[in-house]
């Protein structure tokens, strides 16, 4: 019956069903392909091809994500299209879950994931992938889940432009077209409001999208709530800085299996040493990074501050403040002890 619904997607040719197996699973699946339309017609948010990736009770998603589960969920991978940072046409995929509820109206959640190292590493293609747990735990609860896998990951094509914000925001809203489309051959409905979330890479996109839903952009979308988690919101102005000020510790910041010392404040100790190395290293990130984002402002200018002295650690946060201290031109001696 679902696969009819989808089948019966208005397009302008016929729609071609082919049989496929879903990765992980020895039950059969099917792929609803829509043909190649010329680009320049091509709506954004337009399907291109549905694939159900899971079928889950209430009971087998309650073992899946190992905490109870109120539904059990349909779950499918999307490609939809959406345009590239240069404007052009290109494809992009994701995943579209459901719940087995009784409502037919269902409020949405658009879920925005993290860095992720590898396109096959997304919420749509592994299977393990923790993005998929969140979003089928979202699903599990009674949301409906539309969780894009941006540019250049999942199963779309070319590379991902990290950190771009006008193709994050096109790519995460044409996939909430994208998922209207398929819950309405499914028989459901979503409701305009959108809840927003995302952890790291994605907490900073749950704030460029909510700005776009609140600003009515993203047609018969609006924002109803916001939980960015996590997320680089401002490189330049607090994170790189932090990195050299003191504020960041180096064993907080640097992953190691040793357990930082207790504090000595002695300046020729071996944690100060080490500070100082680091410091070393982050200021010559943050000349980089400044050179690279703002060429015209100087090294050591206000809020980038770059001095040798190292910041005294502390095992407590938020660090105390420092107390006014002389620069150093160098690091301090090795203790001949």
């Amino acid at each position: 019956m679902k696969l009819a619904k989808i089948a019966a997607l208005p397009v302008c040719a016929s729609v071609l069903i082919a049989s496929t197996l879903v990765a992980g699973s020895t039950a059969s699946a099917t792929a609803v392909v829509r043909p190649a339309a010329r680009a320049q017609h091509a709506p954004r948010g337009q399907l291109v091809s549905v694939v159900p990736i899971e079928h889950l009770s209430a009971a087998e998603l309650t073992q899946y994500l190992r905490q109870p589960a109120s539904y059990g969920v349909d779950a499918y991978r999307v490609v939809y299209r959406t345009i590239t940072p240069q404007g052009q046409p290109t494809t992009a995929s994701g995943l579209v879950a459901v719940p087995r509820s009784a409502k037919r109206r269902l409020d949405l959640v658009t879920f925005l994931h993290g860095t992720n190292a590898t396109r096959n590493s997304t919420a749509s293609v592994l299977r393990t992938s923790p993005d998929r747990v969140r979003s089928l735990m979202f699903a599990g609860a009674g949301f409906a889940v539309a969780a894009p896998d941006l540019l250049g990951l999942g199963v779309g094509p070319g590379r991902h432009p990290y950190g771009d914000t006008a193709s994050e925001i096109s790519a995460s809203a044409d996939q909430l077209v994208a998922a209207r489309e398929l819950t309405t051959a499914l028989g459901r409905s979503l409701r305009p409001g959108v809840l927003v979330t995302g952890f790291s890479e994605g907490g900073r996109i749950t704030l460029s999208l909510g700005r776009a839903l609140q600003r009515e952009q993203v047609p018969g979308f609006t924002l109803r709530a916001l939980a960015p988690v996590a997320g680089p919101y401002d490189l330049l102005g607090v994170e790189l800085p932090a990195l050299v000020d003191g504020r960041v510790s180096p064993f907080v910041a640097t992953p190691s299996r040793r357990s930082p010392p207790p504090y000595r404040p002695a300046r020729t100790s071996w944690y100060a040493r080490s500070s100082c190395k680091l410091s070393r290293t982050r200021r010559a990130l943050l000349a980089t990074a400044s050179a690279r984002l703002t060429p015209s402002a100087p090294t050591g200018s206000p809020g980038f501050p770059c001095t040798s002295t190292p910041a005294p650690l502390t095992t407590t946060y938020p660090p105390p403040t420092p107390p006014a201290a002389k620069a150093s031109s160098a690091c301090p001696a090795r203790s001949p002890t």
